[in-house]
């Protein structure tokens, strides 16, 4: 199993193929099986890094609260380690928040950036609803009824409503062997609702991508368009009828937009 020491915790990894290095980073609470659905297409092209952020999967839960400067120092520290000098790094959701924050602090290392269904800062409905969810777990409530709660908030309706499609969401959390602890949600909620990047988005200087969905409840449209907007270099995708995770959604078409924007820059 491929652990690294990274800022004296253990954090886990996985690289997958050849190629000059993408680095994906999972989001609140989810681990490096969020990208999944895009492994094997991203491994035919890049070397894939993998990672479980701090708090969540295969990696050390430290004590909390963490923030986004001290998740994105993991992620740097792990290159480091890995001897990667510069590579595309793509983030979901919170995983957004880190690409920002490396992009910002190390320069030099990201080559492009690829935002996720992100914005600059949290909003207020969206740290209500996890903070309840976080309640509800910590009160024992079941299992089942905590994870129909995420499947609406980060699903569109239109995925949910394919056949046997909840059942298989629902299977596959229920018997996940890595579920995400109260302390590593607690800890990582402090770093999702402390987040805020408007200050100092504009100076990011780094070629960005930034996908956004219609139909994404945690983090509306209007405000990952504004994160596109803030940023110098970027460009802006938005997915039709599609919820919080295009990349689960859509793996094929979202393969073909990050192809688009990735190519010429490598070239």
């Amino acid at each position: 199993m491929p652990i690294a020491k990274i800022n004296d915790i253990n954090l886990y990894y996985e690289v997958h193929g050849e190629g000059f290095p993408i680095v994906c980073i999972a989001g609140f609470s989810a681990d490096h099986m969020t990208w999944i659905t895009l492994i094997d297409s991203l491994a035919q092209k890049y070397k894939v890094i993998l990672l479980d952020n701090r708090g969540a999967g295969q990696s050390d839960v430290p004590s909390g609260p963490y923030n986004i400067q001290q998740m994105s120092n993991d992620v740097y520290g792990l290159c480091q380690y890995l001897g990667i000098e510069q590579a595309l790094v793509m983030g979901s959701s919170m995983g957004g928040f880190i690409a920002q924050q490396l992009m910002r602090q190390y320069p030099q290392f990201v080559r492009a950036g690829i935002i996720v269904n992100s914005t600059q800062k949290s909003r207020a409905s969206c740290n209500l609803f996890f903070e309840g969810l976080l309640e509800l777990i910590k009160a024992k409530a079941p299992a089942e009824s905590c994870i129909k709660l995420s499947l609406s908030l980060i699903y569109s309706s239109d995925f949910l409503s394919i056949p046997g499609k909840v059942d298989q969401l629902m299977d596959l959390m229920l018997n996940y062997p890595y579920p995400t602890t109260e302390a590593g949600l607690q800890a990582q909620l402090a770093a999702l609702k402390n987040f805020d990047s408007s200050a100092w988005v504009d100076e990011i200087n780094t070629p960005t991508l930034v996908i956004g969905s219609d139909q994404d409840l945690i983090f509306d449209e209007e405000s990952i368009k504004a994160l596109a907007q803030a940023i110098p270099k970027a460009q802006y995708h938005s997915f039709s009828h599609i919820g919080h995770l295009p990349h689960q959604e859509v793996p094929q078409e979202f393969m073909r937009v990050i192809d688009r924007f990735l190519q010429p820059l490598l070239a």
